[in-house]
């Protein structure tokens, strides 16, 4: 028998979930209240800390001279001090308990949210790997069956097309095919105008960008890696969240070399030919693996 309508007991559990995954938010936003909270308890403490102390002074005072009567012992004047200290520090505690208790849940609040954020990453990781493994299988099964050249056009995007050419007599008709580049990888990026180190000139931009390139494995071959965002930045475009997992380390597996994807076809022209916005575009894909377990 049924006691919670289905309609309520589903929004409670897309509550729950939503709850669940901003639960590190929550967990950091509370520790960060909490320690807030505990500098407060601990400063209003201190305050009234002086008169506790003061009162721990004078009976101290008051014991060290009933010593002098003969009926009041050594022994009574060791016990009383022992008590006296016992008093006072749970006085001390119980001033100071609030700060105590909330300055702990603040650590724990900080603590799980630093471990469910780990576990995330660890398992967004993984998932990545997994992913990027049977990519490559796929891509490596394609050039098998298509050919490194044309299994290169499936993963940029490249399509062919006839395009009638008439002569200028007006006699004869010529088929020519034109290549046209219309898509990027994950990690593909557009050079054009937007960029603030694009220029009006092509062999300027080709330079430019033969220099980062030269720059960036010069950089990894001297620290052992080197991120994606890290080379966003030299080009002059905004990193990425996937820009900040993967890029080049040298015990990947894979390729030892940072390459931009613009340099590796034998006719220069062909690179101009590929761009789809303007004349002079230049579309950069980045041979990148994911590095973030590695490091």
């Amino acid at each position: 028998m049924r006691f919670i309508p289905n309609a309520v007991s589903s929004k409670v559990a897309l509550t729950a979930l939503k709850i669940s995954k901003q639960s590190p938010n929550l967990l950091f936003g509370a520790g960060v209240v909490g320690v807030v909270a505990t500098a407060v308890l601990a400063s209003r403490a201190t305050l009234k800390i002086e008169g506790i102390l003061d009162d721990h002074d004078k009976t101290a005072a008051q014991i060290v001279e009933a010593i002098t009567y003969p009926e009041y012992s050594d022994k009574d004047r060791k016990k009383d001090m022992v008590l006296l200290y016992t008093q006072t520090a749970v006085r001390i505690t119980k001033l100071y308990g609030p700060a105590l208790i909330v300055g702990g849940l603040s650590v724990a609040a900080l603590t799980g949210s630093h471990h469910i954020l780990t576990k995330r990453n660890a398992a967004l990781t993984a998932a990545y790997a997994v992913l990027e493994k049977g990519f490559d299988e796929y891509r490596g099964r394609v050039r098998d069956d298509q050919g490194e050249e044309k299994e290169k056009e499936y993963y940029r995007g490249v399509t062919t097309e006839k395009v009638a050419e008439t002569s200028k007599d007006g006699k004869s008709v010529t088929l020519t095919e034109k290549k046209t580049r219309t898509g990027l990888s994950p990690y593909g990026v557009i050079f054009n105008e937007s960029n603030p180190n694009w220029r009006d000139r092509p062999e300027i931009n080709l330079l430019f960008l033969r220099g980062v390139q030269t720059y960036a494995n010069d950089k990894f071959q001297a620290q052992g890696y080197l991120f994606l965002s890290d080379v966003l930045d030299d080009l002059g475009f905004e990193q990425t969240k996937a820009s900040r997992v993967v890029g080049w380390h040298k015990h990947s597996g894979r390729d030892q070399h940072i390459d931009f994807g613009i340099f590796d076809d034998a006719a220069a022209l062909r690179i101009w030919q590929y761009a789809t916005c303007k004349e002079g575009d230049l579309f950069l894909d980045f041979n990148v693996s994911n590095i973030l377990d590695l490091i």
